[in-house]
């Protein structure tokens, strides 16, 4: 039982990106490659909901 609510309690990445919304690695742009300075931008974002 006590393992269901260790589980219960864990935050999906899913959660995490619906709290912060569109971010700037979401690629609305349309871009071909990956623009990893985006990509490090979400994290920072996904970070700071913690601090």
């Amino acid at each position: 039982m006590e393992q269901e609510n260790d589980t219960d309690q864990r935050i999906s990445p899913d959660c995490l990106l619906a709290l912060i919304g569109p971010s700037p690695a979401d690629n609305l742009e349309g871009h071909d490659t990956a623009v990893l300075w985006r990509s490090e931008i979400a994290a920072q974002m996904v970070k700071g909901l913690f601090n």
